[in-house]
């Protein structure tokens, strides 16, 4: 049988050579723009693993371009998209990045959302003519659909063939043996694997044995107010030492408090994003997945983390957070690891903006005010995640002009180094404040993660820190550390040591003292020896902590500790919680409620002006790159997910502080003239609000 090109001989060996230059193409690509390098093996397996699409996509499709089209966008995403992914942030692409991508573009505005959105349309365009099949050749489809079923477990077995992973290596260094396509699809395998398995109830039993009955609850103590406070990117640049800065980035009350603490860190499991498991580490005690989001893929039963272990001794227990409620899933996560009340953005004044953020000053002062008007006869537990120092570090420079000059020349850090000055010293007010009016209490300052400072270059390469002439396993030990702060009440700051972050929760506890409760399970977790961090395994030694690249008696201790807290975590958040039954505790199974505060609404859109208000009909209006014609929006207030209708058109507006803006795709409004009703409503509610007219003209 011959194809419109060539005999069936021939078409295998034509996409198996067009498979081979894009990937060729895209790994040398990966080299001159980012700086990562694919293996002869990597290209090698990444071909194999794409040639059967791409010969399938030939034999359907109506000419060699589809097959040229499809090759380059494929090779493009897995390839090309993985160099760039790593360079960014250090870890490759998985499949959990199709949560975190639509929840990285939800927090994106201004240019960085035109330019997501922009490459995603034109991928998916780029793919639907690729896939118009001819219609005597739809018969192969299931061909194709099967072969991407198997493709997991095809490249799971390739994977394995390829050879082990070296021990404490990274995800990136994986990618760059084993190849992209290999690894997206060997890791989704290995998720499959993992959620499927069933957990051996009677290691978890071992595990249970020596801590049955009410022992976590404590007994007597003094209940002291503890507040925890997450701060986003909190890292230290000057770690960066090519780097030079005007002044010190951070506070000098902070710099200097944090070194009484004797510079005490937390091993973080994420770099540049993903807060929420941070959020999971330092709340529950527990590792978070080093390749899902827990908050959004995990969290399926109420575990006694550590508001819970509190709300059970009488504290009121309060999470803080001036963002979307559903973002991370953080309205259905909070409840299950113990909080009794929760304060999204709807819970705050949006008064001063840093782009899509409420600054931070704002946020520590509303909610301090908060706090002051809680019960003085009941304990508290007060946790505040903040936002000013978050991606892409915008920021008000007409109130916040910039304190930190950096040499050489580096965009990125430099925004990052202002934002951070700005959010150290609301913080220091704050704490400075919480102590003048509560000597006693216990204060707990974190970072979540250190921060994404660009790729061309790339602060952590040039410092040598990360990369291929990079300080190897002793810069992912810096990269992880981020700063913690441990204020124990009149005692001042204590030194914790460098922990892993999963840790924290049974040192906040101890704090108490004698008598206060504990987490059930931190007999498991309290010798915390084991970090994963960006696919290496790192672990606690003589000398502190370094990646383990050779079996020594350390490295296993640290993986048996690993392999016990990941059956535990597994059976605690989604499993049947055997570990709880067989310590006579299950009742800490129990879910519990959580009342969302929202005195100023979850969703509005204070409109002061907007436009265009006019267009002709038949043209576009205000069109922008990925082809939409946009309104924009200048706002007093804009908060949640409103939606912008005209006519019958509606589509869902972005908000950044006081600008806003709603891109439409071929509206039916400009079909033809006549006057179409401009107004808004908020997604899931009844109810809708006018702001104007949209003008439509006959065409001249």
């Amino acid at each position: 049988m011959k194809d419109s090109k060539g005999t069936a001989v021939s078409l295998p060996l034509r996409t198996m050579a067009i498979s081979a230059v894009i990937v060729v193409s895209c790994a040398l690509l990966s080299k001159f723009l980012f700086g990562f390098t694919y293996g002869i093996l990597a290209v090698v397996i990444d071909t194999l693993l794409l040639w059967p699409a791409v010969w399938l996509i030939g034999w359907m499709a109506p000419g060699r371009s589809s097959t040229w089209v499809f090759a380059t966008v494929i090779a493009g995403v897995f390839v090309l998209g993985q160099s760039a992914k790593i360079s960014l942030m250090a870890l490759p692409i998985t499949f959990g990045d199709i949560v975190s991508g639509v929840q990285l573009i939800r927090v994106l505005h201004g240019a960085h959302l035109v330019f997501a959105l922009a490459g995603c349309v034109v991928a998916v365009l780029l793919l639907a003519w690729a896939l118009r099949f001819r219609k005597a050749r739809w018969y192969a489809l299931p061909a194709l659909l099967a072969y991407i079923a198997c493709l997991p477990l095809l490249a799971y077995g390739l994977a394995s063939l390829a050879g082990p992973r070296s021990e404490g290596a990274s995800s990136a260094s994986v990618v760059g043996e084993h190849g992209s396509l290999t690894f997206v699809f060997a890791d989704l395998a290995q998720g499959w694997r993992e959620r499927w398995s069933s957990v051996d109830e009677a290691k978890i039993d071992a595990l249970a044995a020596g801590h049955r009955g009410r022992e976590s609850l404590g007994g007597d103590f003094r209940k002291r107010n503890v507040h925890l406070l997450l701060m986003e990117g909190l890292w230290d640049p000057l770690r960066l030492e090519t780097y030079k800065f005007s002044r010190d980035p951070w506070d000098p009350r902070f710099r200097r408090l944090w070194e009484q603490g004797g510079r005490s860190t937390v091993l973080s499991p994420t770099f540049g994003g993903v807060t929420a498991n941070a959020e999971f580490e330092a709340l529950c005690g527990l590792p978070a997945y080093p390749d899902r989001v827990v908050f959004e893929d995990g969290l399926d039963n109420t575990v006694p983390c550590l508001p819970r272990m509190l709300r059970e001794r009488g504290y009121l227990t309060v999470a803080n957070h001036p963002y979307k409620a559903k973002f991370w899933s953080r309205d259905e996560a909070y409840p299950k690891v113990g909080f009794e009340q929760y304060n999204p953005s709807g819970a705050y004044r949006l008064d001063d903006m840093d782009g899509a953020f409420l600054n931070d000053r704002s946020m520590y002062f509303q909610t301090l005010d908060r706090l002051n008007k809680f019960d003085p006869q009941r304990p508290y537990f007060a946790y505040v995640v903040s936002l000013s120092s978050h991606f892409p570090y915008d920021r008000d420079r007409a109130k916040r002009p910039d304190l930190v000059t950096v040499s050489p020349q580096a965009d990125l850090l430099q925004a990052y180094a202002n934002a951070v000055a700005y959010s150290t010293a609301a913080m220091m007010d704050y704490i400075e404040a919480v102590r003048e009016l509560d000597p006693d209490a216990i204060i707990v300052l974190f970072g979540d993660h250190a921060p994404v400072l660009g790729a061309n270059p790339d602060p952590y390469v040039v410092s040598g820190l990360k990369g291929e002439a990079g300080a190897g396993r002793s810069g992912l030990v810096q990269m992880s550390s981020t700063p913690l702060l441990v204020i124990d009440g009149q005692k001042g700051a204590a030194d914790m040591g460098q922990i892993p972050l999963y840790a924290l929760p049974s040192r906040v506890l101890a704090l108490l003292g004698p008598g206060a409760p504990k987490l059930p399970y931190a007999q498991v977790t309290g010798d915390a020896r084991s970090r994963i961090f960006l696919g290496a395994f790192l672990a606690r030694k003589n000398r502190g902590w370094d990646a383990c690249t050779t079996d020594t008696p350390d490295c296993r201790k640290a993986s048996k500790q690993l392999e016990q807290t990941k059956m535990l975590r597994k059976d605690l958040i989604q499993g049947k919680q055997q570990f709880l039954h067989a310590a006579n505790q299950a009742w800490l199974a129990k879910p519990v409620a959580m009342q969302q505060n929202l005195p100023y609404g979850a969703c509005k859109l204070g409109v002061q002006n907007w436009g265009p208000r006019t267009a002709s009909s038949g043209k576009g209006f205000n069109v922008q790159p990925d082809g939409s014609n946009a309104i924009w929006l200048k706002v007093t207030e804009g908060r949640g997910t409103p939606i912008l209708m005209i006519g019958e058109d509606e589509v869902r507006v972005t908000l950044a502080g006081n600008i806003a803006s709603a891109g439409f795709d071929n509206p039916q409004f400009l079909t033809a003239p006549g006057e179409y009703p401009v107004k808004y409503r908020c997604e899931d509610e009844a109810g809708e609000v006018s702001v104007g007219t949209f003008v439509v003209t006959a065409s001249p």
